[in-house]
């Protein structure tokens, strides 16, 4: 898989559990507007989720290089979504309480709610996709564990000591 499979399946599979999740909802408590709901958080979603999809797909490719075992390499894209979900939870705590002073309770529940929601949905996507994660970032580790060998059997001048000091004129 690659990355660009690897961060579409997770964006899109984050995209379909929160307008579903919203459909759902609107389903139960609104009544009727329902479709109306559905169409619009697809729409608003999916634009709006465009910058998590960037840096989800540049991310990707760098934790898969980073060299570090595969399970920090999975925790490290659990945290990278968690870091892309506070900053929307922030933008919607900002916007729901109204700048004001005695908003600060509001904020702090609808950044919570956002980002808890979304952090959900995120993560529910990624332990859907997991076994391809792991094949993805899998793939990086045999690569390495390749060259490393490489560099093992081919003896490097720097690597060899000469203990009698000879010089070859």
């Amino acid at each position: 898989m690659t990355s660009t499979g690897l961060t579409a399946r997770i964006w899109f599979g984050t995209w379909t559990i929160l307008t579903a999740g919203i459909f759902f909802y609107s389903l139960l408590y609104s009544t009727g507007e329902a479709v109306f709901i559905l169409l619009g958080t697809a729409i608003a979603s999916c634009i709006g989720s465009l910058p998590a999809l960037v840096v989800i797909l540049i991310a990707t490719g760098v934790i898969k290089n980073l060299r570090i075992s595969l399970p920090y390499k999975m925790y490290s894209l659990a945290l990278l979504l968690f870091l892309i979900t506070l900053p929307y939870g922030l933008a919607a705590g900002i916007l729901d309480s109204g700048f004001t002073y005695n908003g600060w309770d509001n904020f702090l529940k609808t950044t919570l709610m956002v980002t808890g929601i979304l952090l959900a949905c995120s993560f529910i996507s990624y332990f859907i996709s997991r076994r391809k994660i792991q094949e993805y970032f899998e793939a990086a580790g045999h690569e390495y564990s390749h060259n490393i060998l490489q560099l093992e059997e081919k003896p490097n001048s720097i690597n060899q000591i000469n203990m009698n000091m000879e010089t070859t004129y």
